[in-house]
This record gives C-alpha cells, structure tokens and sequence, in this order.
C-alpha cells in the first residue's frame, strides 16, 4: 500500500510538471508573438501574426488610422501656457475634431 502511494505521488508530480512545462511554453509563445506586434510598424492590423501557418498567405486588413487622424488635429489646435503644464483646447475646436471622429467612424 506504501509502495502504490509513492508511486502515485511519483505520477501526480510528474503530470503537474509536464502541464507547468506546457503551459511556460505556450506563455511564451504568446509573449513572443505579442512583442513581435510592438515591433511591427505596416499599415495593416496585427491580425497575421496570430493565424496559424496554414493561413499566413491571407493578406491583412488595412489599419485603420482614425486615432493618429483624431490626435493630430486635436495636438494642432493646443496651446499650453508658459510656465506651467496646462494645456488649453478651444471647445469649438474640440468640437471639430470629435466631430471629424465621429464621422470618420461612421464612414
């Protein structure tokens, strides 16, 4: 009885290795691919990095570029007092931007 108990203790280590092992490895694997997706700098989305092989021969969707669009023209219209870190933003020109936002989102 003391032998089967050892025994199974022996094999339930064992499994818990082998699924700690398996699991690092699919960790990594996931870290690698997403800072492979930091790196990159294309025009379309990250989608290709995580498709299997089979599918890596499907072209990507083009990348949206409505958040540097709606950033860049909200930075334009900026004005920040001197002395201090206080930004200032006219509402009609908030206005415009969310606007050109909303719109661009729409079409």
């Amino acid at each position: 009885l003391m032998l089967r108990e050892t025994q199974l203790s022996r094999l339930r280590d064992l499994v818990d290795q082998q699924l700690i092992q398996a699991e690092i490895k699919n960790v990594s694997k996931l870290l690698q691919l997403s800072l492979q997706e930091l790196q990159r700098d294309t025009d379309t989305l990250p989608l290709d990095l995580w498709k299997r092989p089979s599918m890596k021969d499907i072209h990507g969707i083009t990348r949206p570029h409505i958040v540097e669009e709606f950033v860049d023209s909200l930075q334009n219209g900026m004005s920040s007092v001197k002395g201090s870190s206080v930004v200032e933003l006219p509402q009609d020109h908030f206005t415009m931007c969310v606007n050109q936002l909303s719109s661009g989102v729409l079409s």
